[in-house]
């Protein structure tokens, strides 16, 4: 018996100049509305998928990829946000400063390719909230999302 493959996604930023793939499902996805991460995105919140590190794969222009150290987040944690330097389009961020995170990648969903339609969308649909203490008020809980204050 042969086990189910992996999935696979396609990834890019707004130019195309950065693609990528990500392997696999994600261990958690994520709507965060922490101030920082409202910024990061241009938006009311981020909408974020935790995968493993070597998920992940660059299939051209990771040299064109920017990262900026959040060293002011409510969390006290360093997010390491990486970001196209053509177009600005919000790749990817990484976090060593916290145990639960380091040796994960958190994508930002905006940029996988062909999605919402398709395969990812059950699975990428967001199954927690962070900082709903800073929640714009018409943004509605999404169904049977968990909620919480912070980061945890």
């Amino acid at each position: 018996m042969t086990p189910n493959p992996q999935p696979t996604y396609k990834g890019s930023c707004l130019c195309k100049a950065i693609q990528y793939t990500i392997t696999g499902t994600p261990l958690t996805t994520v709507l965060c509305h922490c101030t920082n991460c409202k910024k990061s995105s241009g938006s009311s919140f981020q909408a974020n998928l935790f995968f493993k590190k070597d998920c992940l794969n660059f299939q051209s222009g990771q040299d064109k990829l920017s990262t900026y150290a959040d060293a002011a987040t409510d969390s006290g944690g360093i997010p390491h946000r990486s970001f196209c330097s053509v177009c600005g389009s919000n790749i990817l961020s990484t976090n060593d400063s916290h145990d639960l995170v380091k040796d994960l990648v958190i994508i930002t969903s905006g940029c996988l390719d062909g999605w919402p339609t398709g395969e990812g969308e059950k699975e990428f649909r967001p199954v927690q909230e962070y900082y709903c203490k800073r929640k714009v008020e018409w943004v509605r809980v999404l169904g049977e999302t968990k909620e919480f204050e912070g980061m945890t």
